[in-house]
């Protein structure tokens, strides 16, 4: 997938809950995927916290208005934990990865809304998230537990976007604090 991204000069965010996983994707990938070099890509983790704003800022120059340094390229391919989950304008990219799935699915809503927000030029923004394999799913039953949080979350408060493939339920709350569900109008 990165490699067809890749020819097509799309930007492609990753994201990881563990920094070890970050890590091995920054020794690994380089070397079975030619095109992800120290020029076109970043990896952060709390360990580069101090780099942070300087390597999102050459991911996404355009949304965080970035002037480039004497040597400095446009990444893109950024790996992240989620030290770039919150606060974070990355709308110059339109593809977001979960390489594992987190188990609160408001994290989920934060790294979605990366790059899904106001601004994006783009038309859409693809999300994919990457699913345990059925063994392991079968043990932790991570994505039905975050289902049902997502289902909660969806009839109390609301999702204006998808998490992981459900529709979207908005709500929107009155001045008197009642609500109209925008599905059932």
């Amino acid at each position: 997938m990165l490699e067809r991204l890749n020819s097509e000069g799309k930007k492609v965010l990753v994201f990881s809950y563990f920094s070890d996983t970050v890590e091995f994707m920054e020794k690994t990938l380089p070397n079975v995927c030619g095109f992800v070099n120290e020029k076109n890509t970043a990896f952060t983790t709390n360990k580069n916290k101090k780099e942070i704003e300087q390597l999102a800022g050459r991911f996404s120059p355009l949304s965080k208005r970035y002037e480039f340094k004497s040597g400095e390229s446009e990444l893109q391919f950024l790996f992240s934990t989620d030290v770039l989950s919150e606060g974070q304008n990355l709308q110059d990219c339109s593809i977001l990865v979960n390489y594992d799935l987190h188990w609160n699915p408001v994290r989920m809503i934060q790294r979605n809304g990366r790059i899904n927000r106001l601004g994006s030029k783009h038309e859409s923004v693809h999300i994919y998230n990457l699913c345990p394999a059925n063994e392991i799913e079968a043990y932790l039953k991570l994505e039905d537990r975050l289902k049902q949080k997502i289902e909660m979350i969806k009839h109390s408060i609301g999702t204006d976007q998808s998490i992981l493939g459900e529709e979207e339920n908005a709500i929107e709350f009155n001045e008197d604090l009642s609500f109209v569900d925008n599905k059932k109008v």
